[in-house]
């Protein structure tokens, strides 16, 4: 018969197997000197972008230096070396992307800028106030969410899309019930159509809590949309945590170790 100092035996070694395969599996690298600030309390990174197709990294936030490079809150990292944009960008940057071959940076500052290769320069301005929260591309068109209200007298709430020359509205946008404002923090694609999350209850007129679909003429919700405390999404995230934690093979192991054993015990008794 198995005794239990066998089992417990066992036990202990999956489980420092388990964790032995994690520390191996999870070796950090160093990004070229990584992204520091004068101020090492105040220095963040607050967005990536990959452009698989030049093979580029971009890093956004708030930050003064890529490396041994002086670049301010956005730089370019080639696998090998960071670059810097022409000194960057004198905001916080939170969101990036690349439509067209063209580097698009926002942040908080009411306009998006635009990268030439050489230099910024910035499209028609949001209202006074207002942020670049989100960036995106659909169907080869720049699309930006933040908590702008208007541009230029023409309502957009919380979401925009750049037609080459000035932004147009999708709709009516995204609102909240109380009043005009919302705020889009992310944008994405899926399934063919643009899926846009971040603080609104209403896309278009229709009732979307905190995400929302649009096909290129009309707004959906996806269900009930998203709605609870941070409390709940941390709930959510910790259970996702244990099952990933009891799905790996070592965990496996010990778990079937102690079932064997609690197997006999109840056949002796």
């Amino acid at each position: 018969m198995i005794s239990f100092d066998f089992v417990m035996k066992k036990i202990v070694f999956y489980l420092l197997l388990f964790f032995v395969s994690v520390a191996n599996a999870q070796n950090w690298k160093d990004v070229g000197g990584g992204i520091r600030g004068n101020d090492p309390f105040n220095t963040e990174v607050n967005t990536l972008f990959s452009d698989s197709i030049n093979s580029f990294l971009y890093a956004g936030g708030f930050f003064d230096s890529a490396g041994q490079v002086s670049s301010h809150n956005i730089a370019q990292w080639d696998g090998v070396n960071w670059h810097s944009m022409n000194g960057g960008l004198n905001f916080l940057v939170e969101a990036i992307t690349v439509c067209n071959n063209v580097v698009y940076a926002g942040g908080e500052n009411n306009k998006v800028w635009k990268w030439s290769g050489f230099g910024w320069s910035s499209l028609p301005a949001f209202n006074s106030g207002s942020e670049i929260r989100a960036l995106g591309v659909w169907n080869g068109e720049l699309y930006a969410g933040g908590s702008f209200t208007y541009q230029n007298g023409h309502f957009l709430r919380g979401i925009a899309k750049w037609n080459g020359v000035s932004w147009d509205s999708l709709s009516s946008g995204t609102y909240t019930d109380f009043s005009s404002f919302s705020e889009v923090e992310s944008i994405t694609e899926y399934q063919g159509n643009l899926v846009v999350g971040g603080l609104f209850w209403n896309a278009g007129g229709v009732s979307a809590y905190n995400i929302a679909m649009w096909d290129g003429t009309n707004w959906s919700s996806f269900g009930a949309g998203m709605s609870g405390s941070s409390n709940q999404f941390g709930d959510a995230a910790f259970a996702l945590l244990q099952m990933e934690i009891i799905c790996t093979q070592e965990v496996n192991f010990l778990l079937q170790e102690v079932l064997m054993y609690m197997e006999l015990q109840n056949g002796t008794e």
